[in-house]
């Protein structure tokens, strides 16, 4: 949404303005002029843990977007989909001491695991990929889980012991809630 097009009655299509962040076009009087607005969108994260006596910014770039908090309230997992991580969100943890956020890469909506060393997220690079990937939080490999055959998963998160993951997902013949087993590999069940 960074441009204003013009278009001819013949379709031909030319910008008229391109202008970096988010522009919304209001108006266009008789004589050519525009009413326009340049939009800059925020969101932040704030937290308060139960020893500060104030809440803390644990933003990062421009439009945070928590998505799990450990259980120890010690470590948050957030996508940042705005402007500055360009056409994909990123995905980043990060303490709620405020020390610097550890970048996971282009995933979505990253969820940590029971103990807070992992966490689980969907590959934001491929369009229409729904594949969910179990992420170490420092040095080591993704570990792509087996979930071919599905066209959209939702609502993915942790057994309590952290042995294995739910989700929801649809495999062309409608929505059910699976189980999966992430220690042996096994394929996912359906329990729905």
């Amino acid at each position: 949404a960074n441009a204003i097009h013009a278009l001819r009655l013949n379709g031909k299509q030319r910008i008229v303005l391109r202008l970096p962040g988010m522009l919304r076009l209001h108006d266009v009087s008789r004589d050519g002029r525009i009413l326009l607005t340049k939009e800059s969108w925020r969101s932040e994260m704030q937290f308060r843990g139960p020893g500060d006596a104030e809440e803390r910014n644990l933003s990062w770039l421009d439009y945070a977007q928590l998505e799990s908090l450990s259980p120890d309230g010690k470590r948050v997992a957030f996508q940042d989909w705005g402007a500055a991580s360009g056409s994909s969100p990123l995905s980043y943890v990060r303490n709620t001491d405020g020390s610097p956020a550890i970048n996971l890469g282009q995933w979505i909506r990253p969820i940590l695991s029971p103990d807070g060393k992992q966490v689980l997220a969907i590959d934001g690079l491929t369009p229409g990929q729904s594949r969910l990937s179990v992420l170490p939080i420092g040095i080591g490999e993704s570990r792509p889980l087996e979930s071919s055959g599905f066209q959209q998963l939702e609502s993915w998160g942790w057994m309590p012991d952290g042995n294995g993951v739910y989700y929801s997902g649809d495999d062309g013949h409608g929505w059910r809630t699976y189980v999966q087993d992430i220690k042996g590999g096994g394929a996912p069940r359906a329990v729905t």
